[in-house]
């Protein structure tokens, strides 16, 4: 969905991107998904500001797109464009077969594809981290047990099975979301 482009946490850390629900290049987020997963991965540090990302030196690039109409164009549009690292976290019980064509651009070109295992307390896991191609990440509570349920929210835990690749805090973890606020959590 985007990243909140003015955010002090983020406005630094972010190369351009687009947005393709919108065909124009501001992929200003509209939610605060985007915004609060890429704070996690790449806030800045050492601003005085809310939070720092896990990944000091790396950079975002905000894209947003729907799940199948324009999924694979974003991933072609990033590769393209230099990304390395594709995280998705969007998910979707269906499979889409316009998406497995973007999905195989990325990775015949070398990108590590990232998406979450999904929130609903189930196996097996969601689309796109059912494909072979993407690492599958679950979450786990702050005592490393799988996040079933979340602390807070509509989402009964996190999707588990033999698919599953690794799993992550994920459960009342710390993000920026819009407008330059922190003003709590997010589960999933």
């Amino acid at each position: 969905s985007g990243a909140d482009l003015d955010h002090p946490d983020l406005k630094n850390k972010l190369v351009p991107g687009w947005d393709f629900q919108d065909g124009d290049p501001i992929a200003d987020d509209p939610h605060g998904h985007g915004s609060a997963v890429s704070s996690r991965a790449a806030a800045e540090t050492d601003n005085a500001e809310g939070m720092a990302g896990v990944c000091w030196d790396c950079v975002i690039m905000p894209l947003r797109a729907d799940w199948e109409s324009l999924g694979a164009d974003a991933l072609v549009w990033a590769i393209d464009h230099g990304a390395r690292i594709v995280n998705l976290s969007q998910h979707n019980d269906a499979h889409s077969q316009p998406l497995v064509s973007g999905i195989a651009y990325a990775y015949d070109a070398g990108a590590v594809l990232v998406s979450s295992a999904g929130n609903q307390n189930e196996t097996p896991i969601t689309y796109p981290a059912r494909y072979p191609e993407w690492i599958a990440v679950g979450a786990t509570k702050n005592d490393v047990w799988r996040a079933e349920p979340f602390s807070f929210n509509s989402n009964p835990g996190s999707n588990y099975g033999p698919c599953l690749d690794l799993v992550a805090p994920g459960d009342l973890i710390v993000a920026a979301y819009n407008n330059g606020d922190y003003s709590g959590t997010l589960c999933g």
